[in-house]
C-alpha cells in the first residue's frame, strides 16, 4: 500500500503484474483472496 500511496503522490503510473501463481498450491480459494487484498490496496 505505501507503494501505491507514494505513486499517487507523485502523479506516477503503478501497474501491478501478476506473474506467478506457484502459491496457489491446489488451493485455488487462494485466488480469491489475493483478488480481495488487490482490491483494497488499488482502492485506498
Amino acid at each position: 500500500m505505501a507503494t501505491r500511496q507514494a505513486c499517487e503522490r507523485k502523479n506516477c503510473p503503478l501497474e501491478y503484474i501478476l506473474k506467478d501463481i506457484s502459491t496457489v498450491h491446489y488451493e485455488p480459494e487462494r485466488l480469491f483472496q489475493w483478488a480481495r487484498v488487490a482490491m483494497e490496496v488499488a482502492s485506498a
